[in-house]
């Protein structure tokens, strides 16, 4: 039968086994600053992206926010341009100081942007309330899904027929008798004529 040879270290004896336990406590000890490492790194990358992400639904929030100003903006310019072609190109359609009863053009020439307009007269306004050589009519307009409401004052302080006309359109992001916790509204105020 063969011998077994028997290792040994200095003196005869064997060798220490507490060398591999001191490198698996290294090890270990290794091991637990990569974990507190990765942690610390995908806590930093998760809040930078929570932040990148904070800061495009805020972006979001703002051009949405614009595009509806934009659309009651439009809605109020495009209605006063309507007041003005009716007023201008057609005529007689806004009541006048001292006109009496409601003008009548044809009901056909009443037409912006496609659309009928039916004016609206006897409107109280304080600005008309104090002084009988004024009148005022109204109407509504939409526009791109929006809407907008119009009223045309018509002044005359010298009773020479030559009137200051006031136009103030209201424009809104939501077409007329919507309600919406998000509803925009923006004017536009026009004046012009000779009584200024």
């Amino acid at each position: 039968m063969a011998k077994l040879k028997r290792e040994s270290g200095k003196n005869g004896r064997r060798p220490a086994v507490a060398a591999p336990c001191a490198k698996d406590a290294q090890r270990l000890r290794q091991t637990g600053f990569a974990l507190f490492y990765s942690v610390l790194v995908i806590s930093v990358l998760l809040t930078v992206g929570l932040k990148i992400l904070d800061i495009a639904l805020k972006e979001q929030a703002l051009s949405s926010s614009a595009r509806e100003s934009m659309i009651a903006f439009y809605a109020a310019d495009s209605a006063t341009e309507c007041a003005l072609f009716l007023d201008v190109k057609v005529g007689g359609v806004f009541a006048v100081p001292g006109g009496g009863s409601a003008p009548t053009a044809p009901a056909d020439r009443l037409k912006c942007g496609g659309q009928n307009i039916s004016v609206s007269y006897g409107i109280a306004a304080p600005s008309c309330d104090r002084s009988s050589e004024c009148r005022k009519s109204g109407f509504e307009y939409s526009f791109g899904g929006g809407s907008a409401f119009v009223i045309v004052e018509k002044f005359d302080s010298d009773t020479d027929k030559n009137y200051r006309t006031v136009i103030e359109a209201r424009g809104y992001n939501v077409p007329a008798g919507v309600s919406s916790p998000k509803k925009v509204e923006r004017g536009v105020l026009t004046v012009y004529g000779d009584d200024q």
